[in-house]
């Protein structure tokens, strides 16, 4: 029994639905859109990693290598300001 080739679609063909750039620009909007949907969280139930099917020190190191800055898809973190106030103080004023 031979073995049939499979055609293969050529890198730039329109139908295969990718984003135009670099397969490091599509990584890298890739877990950008990840991680903001994460809160900035990588690793954990509900982590980033978790989403895409990798291991955590695996994204870790794509996010290094991209040069992701994941702190700034965090949300909820108090100010500087904010969290030297104490609520005492907040209701002298």
């Amino acid at each position: 029994m031979a073995l049939r080739s499979v055609p293969r679609a050529p890198v730039d063909c329109p139908g295969t639905n990718l984003p135009s750039g670099t397969l490091a620009t599509h990584e890298k909007v890739t877990i950008e859109a990840v991680l903001k949907g994460s809160k900035g969280r990588v690793a954990g139930p509900f982590g980033a990693a978790v989403r895409l099917g990798v291991p955590s020190s695996t994204l870790e190191s794509k996010i290094k290598a991209l040069k992701i800055d994941k702190r700034r898809f965090k949300s909820g973190q108090p100010s500087v300001d904010l969290a030297r106030d104490s609520p005492r103080d907040m209701l002298k004023g």
